[in-house]
């Protein structure tokens, strides 16, 4: 199995991200892996990402969400973030951006939005 990677600095629009992480198209699609601290990584399949140019898009998008996570403090959101963002389409990626934004910022606790919060709040 062959697997092309791309490596980069940047970052999204909505602030600057020292690292991006890693890219990887794989077999199975795109494959994107993230620093959450510790000395650790995480990485998820980009599943509505069909090109190089759109998984590379939400590759710095979500790095954006992991920075505003860890600077924020919130570094146990950041696997929950990872795994939804990857999954999400436009509009559901937009929904959870939302939420990482207000609770970076402090105007919300409320992480509802998060498929694993919902889900864990559902009787």
């Amino acid at each position: 199995m062959t697997a092309s990677i791309t490596r980069g600095r940047g970052g999204p629009p909505t602030g600057s991200v020292e690292n991006t992480g890693t890219l990887l198209h794989t077999p199975g699609g795109y494959f994107a892996q993230f620093s959450i601290g510790g000395g650790r990584r995480k990485g998820v399949l980009l599943a509505a990402c069909d090109n190089e140019g759109t998984a590379k898009r939400r590759q710095v998008a979500i790095a954006g969400l992991v920075a505003q996570l860890r600077e924020a403090g919130y570094p146990a959101m950041i696997p929950n973030v990872n795994r939804d963002a990857g999954a999400a389409d436009e509009d559901e990626f937009r929904n959870i951006a939302k939420v990482v934004e207000r609770v970076a910022t402090g105007k919300s606790r409320d992480f509802r939005g998060f498929k694993a919060c919902d889900e864990k709040a559902a009787p």
